[in-house]
């Protein structure tokens, strides 16, 4: 049982490609799995276990957590590839000097 909240909460996700399930681990900053202080398999049919509202209730918070987090990644992919306009640049010939001097 934890004693403390967590101070930097952080959801590592991992897809089995085994099974239609995630292990979800909550670290407290860490990008590593094996850093969780909370840890969870989560599937979408969970009949047999007496706790089957909140494991169901996971893994569509995993499935969706993956999907905005590809899609973010997509979105910040795509605004770095577009160039940014070229800065305009105002000249502003002095006083005494005429167009007619610059031919």
């Amino acid at each position: 049982m934890m004693r403390e909240k967590i101070k930097n909460p952080v959801v590592v996700l991992y897809k089995r490609e085994t099974s239609d399930s995630y292990a979800v681990s909550i670290t407290d900053g860490s990008q590593n799995m094996h850093d969780g202080l909370l840890m969870a398999s989560v599937s979408p049919d969970e009949a047999d276990n007496s706790f089957a509202v909140f494991a169901m209730v996971g893994y569509y918070m995993a499935a969706e957590i993956e999907a905005l987090r590809k899609r973010v990644s997509e979105l910040e992919t795509k605004t770095s590839a577009e160039e940014a306009p070229a800065p305009s640049v105002a000249i502003t010939l002095p006083a005494n000097l005429r167009s007619e001097d610059l031919r």
